[in-house]
């Protein structure tokens, strides 16, 4: 859509608004798939405050776009929709467009790209979400060391990230999203579909097969991050799930390291208090019954599934 006549700003400039916003910036993209429209308000109208404004096809957002770069928390119009946009639809340059997505196809993310794999009727990130801010760019607190008392979102690593990121369940039920757009945190039946998938298979088949002394050789045989230390069983990672051993957070330690893994689910139970891993650190087991208080000292992966 183009714009023909653009509309003149008031004169002179009131309220909050300078001389230099007060004017009309109508920018379209070079394929003229979107545009943004950068103005000013001097005052307060309805439930826009006043100051720069930047409309664009999703919305109208809260800075001033004319120079045609970042906005607020450096984040460009091409990565925000407002409202967010229904299942479905992802958002690209400023509107909510078809999502055109095929699993196996990479999903760039937050300056990191995931491999994606089908399994079953559901697609998987192969790799725990390593994302510091949530889908609308705000930042997730990096908080090393306990967590006691803390009640808010946070976020922890070991090995520079290569298992994955540990997150608060805070982080899970915060209402802003930590998954990209079209994507979520898998609820527990999500997982129970996934293990139900398995079919003759067990446990070590979504097991990454980095490994020391793993019997398939190859690049499978390693002892350099990210591993799983045991020698004694092994993964083959039949279906490409690729899970690795980055065990969980508990205060100040990190049980099952190496052995074990922890996956957060986004299932609440009834009474609204707790909420829902998976887990297996031993045997062919994953157990997906278990949960803890969402006030808690708990740190757990993320595995991104496909809406």
């Amino acid at each position: 859509m183009l714009m023909i006549n653009i509309p003149t700003a008031p004169y002179p400039a009131d309220g909050v608004c300078d001389p230099n916003q007060n004017t009309f910036y109508y920018q379209v993209d070079d394929d003229y798939s979107t545009y943004s429209i950068s103005f000013c308000l001097g005052n307060d109208i309805s439930s826009l405050e006043e100051g720069p404004k930047c409309a664009t096809p999703g919305g109208i957002l809260n800075y001033d776009c004319s120079s045609g770069e970042s906005g607020e928390g450096g984040e460009s119009t091409s990565n925000i929709c407002y409202p967010d946009c229904q299942p479905g639809y992802i958002c690209q340059s400023g509107s909510c467009i078809v999502d055109t997505f095929e699993c196996g196809q990479d999903v760039s993310y937050n300056g990191y790209t995931y491999p994606t794999v089908a399994i079953g009727d559901q697609c998987w990130f192969k790799e725990n979400l390593i994302t510091d801010k949530f889908k609308n760019r705000d930042s997730i607190p990096y908080v090393t060391g306990s967590w006691t008392g803390v009640n808010y979102p946070t976020h922890d690593f070991l090995y520079s990230g290569l298992y994955g990121y540990v997150y608060s369940s805070h982080t899970i039920t915060d209402p802003r999203g930590v998954c990209p757009d079209g994507w979520m945190v898998p609820t527990r039946d999500d997982f129970i579909s996934l293990i139900s998938n398995i079919g003759a298979y067990n446990v070590y088949n979504l097991r990454s097969c980095r490994q020391t002394n793993s019997p398939l050789r190859g690049e499978c045989t390693t002892s350099e991050h990210p591993y799983w230390a045991s020698d004694t069983v092994y993964g083959t990672d039949d279906l490409g799930f690729s899970l690795l051993p980055g065990g969980h957070k508990y205060s100040t330690q990190w049980p099952y390291f190496g052995t074990g893994f922890y996956l957060w689910t986004r299932t609440v139970d009834d009474l609204g208090t707790r909420l829902y891993d998976v887990y297996n650190n031993s045997g062919l087991t994953i157990v997906t019954s278990n949960s803890v208080l969402i006030d808690s000292v708990y740190g757990r992966y993320i595995r991104c599934i496909k809406e």
